[in-house]
């Protein structure tokens, strides 16, 4: 409503002038009160009946957000939002970490990830476990060959003859890679006497590859003994190896060996597998790197031949070892190898 338009009047009431001039009023020429008073008469032209805040509500918990200069939410006024990684050997030091909610976990003894949901991390249920695709293994087979050989398969004992009992074979001795032993030929014996069964031997643990058992002592046998099987054949020689301070080709003798890159040469040195052009090494040929502590890298590059990477498709060329890194490369096809190893990029 607009505020009432008010002109000088003049009254008597007790014996007092009152006067209404301007919508104030006076009582012989003192100024008493105002008539049609609104918020702009009294200063407050710019106060609005929307809800208010407190100043006690701004800021804390429960309350509401300020802004600063820029017009943006302060820092120290927003939640938790980034994720911190733990990585706890099992739920008793989960639930010991000093989590905020959205951090996420990697339990080493069930080698699975854990989401915290609230801020308490002490109780396990406020934990969920997450599941994901596992990531890609590498190809089996591709380290360096070890541990112990398989033993051939033993042949049958023959039969003896119808003479005396034949005695007990002895033990086998160690042996490398066994071939498959032949057949023991039964001899023929005569009709004299009982005869008995040829004991055969228990055959010995197989040895590491490259050493060749001893073989074991033969027992007694009957008048006639049946002929004795053919022995396996002998294991891989042991591997081989040389030391390196300068950058190296190698060589056909250094087929299934092991390179090394000495201690004592901090300079980066480049080891080079030499085409199928030049040297053609067996297929399936070994050939182990490895760089000592305190060594410079090693570059290991191939002439004119493809090297894969191990795990990357696509992935060829020259690879480089850092120090106390081993890897090994395996000759797969006539032009082609296959490289994988510990600190190899």
């Amino acid at each position: 409503m607009a505020n009432p338009s008010f002109s000088t009047k003049e009254l008597q009431l007790d014996g007092k002038r009152v006067t209404i001039s301007g919508g104030s009023v006076y009582v012989d020429g003192i100024q008493i009160g105002i008539v049609g008073v609104t918020k702009s008469t009294i200063g407050l032209g710019n106060v609005t009946n929307d809800a208010q805040v407190k100043r006690t509500e701004m800021a804390v918990a429960d309350g509401v957000a300020t802004l600063n200069s820029s017009g943006l939410i302060p820092y120290s006024q927003l939640p938790h939002i980034t994720a911190d990684v733990w990585y706890p050997a099992d739920e008793t030091e989960m639930l010991a970490l000093s989590a905020l909610m959205w951090d996420v976990a990697f339990r080493a003894d069930v080698e699975t990830w854990w989401l915290l949901t609230t801020n308490d991390p002490t109780n396990i249920n406020d934990w969920i476990q997450l599941t994901g695709y596992s990531g890609y293994s590498g190809y089996c087979g591709l380290s360096g060959y070890s541990g112990f050989c398989g033993a051939g398969v033993s042949g049958f004992s023959g039969f003896s003859g119808y003479s005396g009992k034949s005695g007990y074979s002895g033990f086998s001795g160690k042996s490398g890679f066994s071939g498959y032993s032949g057949y023991s030929g039964s001899g023929l014996s005569g009709y004299s006497g009982d005869s008995g069964f040829s004991g055969s031997g228990i055959s010995g643990y197989s040895g590491y590859c490259g050493l060749s058992g001893y073989s074991g002592f033969s027992g007694f046998s009957g008048a006639n003994p049946g002929a004795s099987g053919y022995s396996g054949y002998s294991g891989q020689g042991a591997y081989t190896g040389s030391s390196h301070s300068a950058d190296y080709t190698l060589v056909l003798g250094d087929a299934n060996s092991i390179q090394v890159h000495s201690s004592s040469d901090s300079t980066t040195r480049t080891f080079t597998i030499p085409s199928n052009a030049s040297v053609a090494y067996p297929l399936y040929t070994t050939i182990t790197f490895v760089n000592e502590s305190g060594a410079g890298n090693i570059n290991i590059a191939i002439n004119s031949d493809t090297m894969y990477l191990a795990g990357l498709v696509g992935t060829t060329g020259t690879r480089t070892l850092i120090a106390v890194g081993m890897a090994t490369a395996i000759k797969v096809a006539t032009t082609t190898w296959v490289i994988t190893g510990t600190n190899l990029t």
